[in-house]
């Protein structure tokens, strides 16, 4: 999963910026991250920052809702075309680790903007926790799930993949987590169907 960029911005500065600001705040946090860092990081003058985007917070907020959508879209397409509710639990575990393996930055920088930038989001877009909600409830309502709180459910699939992209941002787990899907899967599974 690469950082989404609006084609017509390819030859602009701003692929430089997100990047180094992508890194940076995955490295030192949104909020100890400065627009000098971020145009030092990119090579560009700060204006240049400026000339994209108001402030350091639009442009955290950019490449968390512009990045989630992107998520979500995939998320969507992939785990809601199917309707067996153990095949959408596989698939968005299998979307998930593919998507992280894939930029790890950007997956981990989604993980942790989620807690400053998700209430936000959360109000006026689809993201992967929807994605999650619908899968259970139409899960629980086939039968196909244990009974009960759903967000008991949404807390043991969501927290499982969540956790486990943390952990191995962390150096926790040395392979791929597309290689753990399966197991994941399958632990995963006997804790949440009927």
């Amino acid at each position: 999963m690469a950082i989404k960029i609006n084609p017509d911005k390819y030859d602009t500065k701003l692929p430089d910026i997100l990047e180094a600001a992508l890194k940076l705040f995955v490295e030192k946090g949104i909020e100890a991250t400065t627009t000098k860092d971020i145009a030092r990081a990119a090579k560009v003058a700060e204006g240049s920052l400026y000339r994209h985007f108001p402030s350091k917070e639009d442009l955290a907020w950019h490449l968390f809702s512009v990045n989630l959508d992107a998520l979500s879209e995939a998320l969507y397409g992939r785990v809601l075309a199917v309707r067996d509710t153990q095949e959408r639990v596989r698939l968005y575990v299998h979307e998930c680790f593919e998507r992280y393996e894939a930029d790890p930055t950007l997956l981990h920088f989604l993980v942790l903007a989620e807690h400053r930038e998700l209430k936000r989001y959360r109000e006026s877009r689809n993201h992967p926790g929807r994605v999650l909600e619908q899968v259970i409830q139409e899960g629980q309502a086939a039968g196909a799930l244990r009974g009960g709180d759903p967000w008991v459910l949404f807390g043991i699939i969501f927290g499982s993949v969540h956790r486990l992209c943390v952990v191995r941002s962390w150096g926790l787990i040395g392979r791929p987590l597309t290689e753990l899907a399966d197991e994941t899967v399958a632990v995963v599974w006997t804790a949440v169907r009927a």
